[in-house]
């Protein structure tokens, strides 16, 4: 839900005007699986004026621990997901980059 939440994001907010790519990739870290996500749009700041804006940041920051840094031209988003002993014995996730 959390990675949903952040390529919606790109979707909506980060190419307004024109098409864009966004990469994403995955990796175990320790203990961690770390999902990132980054694109070349327009950037953000946060918060806005709007009252329902910021809900899926929201919702990613409830789910994941998470660093966003955005910028005009770049926003990264970095998700990271304790890994429980259920998933830590399937530890054969391979980073993929992903195009849109």
């Amino acid at each position: 839900m959390a990675v949903t939440e952040a390529t919606t994001n790109v979707v909506r907010h980060a190419y307004p005007e024109q098409d864009g790519d966004i990469h994403l990739y995955a990796r175990v870290d320790g203990d961690c699986l770390v999902v990132a996500g980054s694109d070349n749009g327009v950037g953000s700041t946060y918060p806005t004026a709007n009252p329902s804006s910021g809900f899926g940041l929201q919702l990613i920051g409830e789910l994941a621990d998470t660093e966003i840094r955005s910028q005009a031209g770049h926003t990264r988003v970095e998700m990271r997901f304790p890994i429980t002993q259920d998933t830590a014995a399937d530890r054969s996730l391979t980073a993929l980059p992903v195009r849109s």
